[in-house]
C-alpha cells in the first residue's frame, strides 16, 4: 500500500467517523471500502483498527455499509479476522434490523473461510495457539448470538438468515458432512473437515446447534415462511444422526 493511498484512506476513515454531514460520513466509508479492498490486505491491516471503530457511529446506513465491507474484506484477510471479527459481533447485536441482517450475511463469509485458515495453522503451527483459541471464542460467541435471534421477538426476514447461518454452522463443524452449503462461497467441495483440528469443541456446539434447530422445527418461532426437513442419515458423517436442510416458501 503506497504512502499515498494509506494517507488517503486514513482521512475517510476519520471523515467517516468525524464529519458532521451524514452523507460525507456514508461517502467517506465506501470510498476508503474501495481503497482496502484494492490493496493486499497484509499491507493495509494497519488502518484495520480505525475501520473496525465505525462499529459505533451513529448512522445506521454506515453500519450497515461497514457490515457488508467486512464481510467482503474479512475472508481476504482472515489472519487480521481478530481485528475485525469484534466489530461485526457488535454490528451483531445492533439495534437496526439491516444492520443485523448484513452482518449475519457477512458473518456466513467469515466462517466459510475461517475455518480453512484454522486448520492451515494448526498443520503448520502458525500463532496456533493464541489465534486458534481467540477465533474459535468469537466464532462460538458469534453462532450463539445467531441463536438468540431465532428465539427472542424480531423480523421472520432476520430469523430466516439466522437459521440459514445455524445451517452453516452444522455443515461447517461437522466432520465429514457433505458441504454444499460450506462450498458456497467458492462454488466447490472442500476436500478437508473440522476433524482436521484435532479438536471436538466446535463439533460440539455444531451438535448443540442441530438439537436447536431440530427445536425450532417443533416451534412457532419460525412458522409461516420456513420449512424444516430432515434429511435421512446416509448424507451424514457416521457421528451425525441427521442434517438440517433449510427450505424457504413464500406465505
Amino acid at each position: 500500500m503506497s504512502g499515498a493511498s494509506r494517507e488517503r484512506a486514513l482521512s475517510l476513515l476519520a471523515a467517516a467517523r468525524g464529519h458532521g454531514d451524514p452523507a460525507v460520513r456514508v461517502s467517506s466509508l465506501q470510498q476508503a471500502g474501495e481503497i482496502l479492498l484494492s490493496v493486499d490486505p497484509s499491507s493495509a491491516s494497519e488502518l484495520f483498527p480505525y475501520l473496525a471503530d465505525l462499529h459505533s457511529s451513529p448512522d445506521v446506513i454506515v453500519r450497515r455499509y461497514l457490515a457488508e465491507l467486512l464481510g467482503e474484506l474479512g475472508p481476504r484477510a482472515i489472519e487480521h479476522s481478530l481485528v475485525l471479527m469484534p466489530a461485526l459481533f457488535s454490528l451483531l447485536k445492533d439495534g437496526a434490523p439491516v444492520v443485523i441482517k448484513q452482518s449475519i450475511i457477512s458473518g456466513k463469509k467469515f466462517f466459510c473461510t475461517v475455518l480453512e485458515e484454522m486448520i492451515r495453522q494448526y498443520y503448520q503451527s502458525i500463532n496456533a495457539g493464541r489465534w486458534l483459541e481467540e477465533m474459535r471464542y468469537w466464532m462460538v460467541r458469534f453462532k450463539d448470538e445467531v441463536s438468540n435471534i431465532t428465539l427472542e421477538p424480531g423480523s421472520l426476514g432476520t430469523k430466516l438468515l439466522a437459521v440459514k447461518f445455524l445451517e452453516t454452522f452444522v455443515l461447517l463443524f461437522t466432520p465429514e458432512a457433505l458441504d454444499h452449503e460450506a462450498s458456497i462461497s467458492e462454488g466447490k467441495r472442500r476436500n478437508f473437515d473440522v476433524s482436521q483440528l484435532g479438536d471436538s469443541s466446535l463439533i460440539l456446539e455444531a451438535n448443540k446447534t442441530l438439537g436447536l434447530l431440530v427445536e425450532l422445527s417443533h416451534s412457532d418461532k419460525v412458522c409461516g415462511s420456513l420449512t424444516i426437513v430432515i434429511i435421512n442419515r446416509d448424507r451424514f458423517s457416521s457421528n451425525q444422526t441427521s442434517f438440517l436442510e433449510l427450505i424457504q416458501h413464500a406465505d
